[in-house]
């Protein structure tokens, strides 16, 4: 699944555990991971972090565990060739 703002960020959650960042014309490849009841990025500093998940509907806010700011957006099926 992806989760995007629809402008300046997106991951995309493939199922075997990979997670591609697309954000501001930088791509990264690093893995996500359940941890603790979290979801967790494992990308190069100082994108990784760990963060609560709420959703509503289509709707879900990431709220870090540690320092940073929510992220806010749409969760989707990814949406490649963007």
């Amino acid at each position: 699944m992806e989760v995007s703002d629809g402008i300046h960020w997106r991951y995309v959650h493939d199922r075997d555990g990979t997670l591609r960042s697309y954000s501001v014309g930088r791509n990264t490849v690093g893995k996500w991971l359940i941890q603790h009841s979290e979801i967790c990025f494992d990308l190069s500093p100082p994108d990784g972090s760990c963060f609560e998940v709420w959703i509503s509907g289509q709707n879900v806010k990431l709220k870090p565990t540690g320092l940073g700011m929510d992220l806010e957006g749409v969760l989707q099926a990814p949406s490649e060739g963007k």
